[in-house]
């Protein structure tokens, strides 16, 4: 009798014990590994989501100064009622929508900057790219500030008005009216979008306004219309986009200095396509890449444990079809290029 009780009051031994430990540690880990890898997908998945939401904000800002770009060629401030070139015409204008560089601008902001877009100059090595968008504003322009209905800058500080002459078909001043010009430079500088605009005072040389955080990098390609005389003259252009080419591939470093020969096609065109003329009137459309980098050190699998350097991932810069090796990513934070086209619309269908 007391024998059956003690069978019936036995435990487990503590090979079964250690046993269902070490089962119950498996399941465990499973558990846990299932769970850090939902969380870690979770906070990639975050960071993705705020990257393209940075792009798109970025794309967002650019593309309406990109569309707005340009100047009206009717509207009469020179002697000539059926033209308005400003090339020449005054040493505070000239008639240039965009101007880019890839090295980055010279003298773009701070102390010395150039007072407009035709007196940039690129840098001769190093430095990012940067770009000028210069339009004529005016109070129906979507930058106006509430004092005056005044057009402003990229920074929000008003543009100061100029005067033009209103003539007649007799060539006769009959008043005045007011427009303004605003100019934009963009750049990539500390975290991420910057600009300098022409409101306020002083003009480029104050403060640099952040845009958009995480952008790492930018990179412009500039459509060109197919370089013939019809192109430079007043007639019919030619609407058909012939090529892409970088701001180093468009001219000389500077958007007056009519020096220099990149593209061949430029030179023998008829007659010869001036860097000024390639700016102001054969550019047509942009194709804009931005990097952008995530915000934080979401990536965890090594894809090189052998290595000296781990790498966390790979991504494609803005020119695959020149480089096709993807960019490895050593420090943890995800990368994506974005790309965009804009039309500068005042520009497409002008001849002037």
């Amino acid at each position: 009798m007391k024998t059956t009780v003690r069978q019936h009051l036995r435990g487990f031994s503590l090979i079964e014990l250690l046993v269902s430990i070490a089962m119950g540690l498996a399941i465990l880990l499973v558990v846990l590994t299932m769970f850090q890898n939902m969380t870690s997908n979770s906070k990639l998945g975050q960071v993705q989501q705020r990257m393209s939401e940075d792009a798109q904000a970025a794309f967002q800002l650019i593309g309406q100064e990109m569309r707005q770009a340009g100047f009206n060629p009717i509207q009469t401030r020179t002697t000539t009622p059926e033209r308005n070139d400003l090339s020449g015409k005054s040493a505070t204008e000239f008639a240039m929508p965009i101007f880019g560089c890839s090295t980055g601008f010279a003298n773009g902001k701070g102390t010395g900057a150039a007072a407009h877009i035709g007196q940039l100059t690129c840098n001769a090595s190093g430095g990012t790219e940067s770009f000028a968008v210069q339009y004529e504003a005016d109070s129906y322009s979507p930058n106006v500030v509430t004092v005056a209905n005044t057009p402003a800058d990229c920074r929000g500080a008003a543009v100061v008005a100029k005067s033009q002459q209103l003539r007649n078909a007799a060539n006769t001043v009959v008043g005045t009216a007011a427009y303004w010009v605003v100019e934009n430079r963009y750049f990539i500088d500390g975290s991420g979008l910057n600009c300098v605009g022409n409101g306020g005072t002083p003009t480029f040389a104050g403060f640099a306004q952040p845009l958009v955080r995480n952008i790492e990098k930018m990179e412009l390609k500039y459509g060109l219309a197919q370089p013939t005389d019809s192109a430079v003259t007043k007639g019919t252009d030619s609407k058909s986009i012939s090529g892409y080419l970088l701001a180093n591939q468009i001219g000389a470093a500077s958007g007056t200095i009519d020096a220099g020969t990149v593209d061949v096609s430029f030179s023998t065109a008829a007659p010869a396509i001036v860097p000024s003329q390639r700016w102001s009137k054969l550019v047509k459309t942009v194709r804009l890449c931005l990097v952008v980098k995530g915000d934080s050190p979401v990536l965890d699998q090594d894809f090189t444990p052998a290595a000296a350097n781990r790498t966390y991932g790979y991504y494609y810069g803005c020119s695959p079809e020149g480089a096709t090796d993807a960019i490895a990513i050593t420090d943890r934070y995800p990368r994506r290029s974005f790309f965009m086209h804009y039309a500068l619309r005042n520009n497409t269908h002008l001849n002037y």
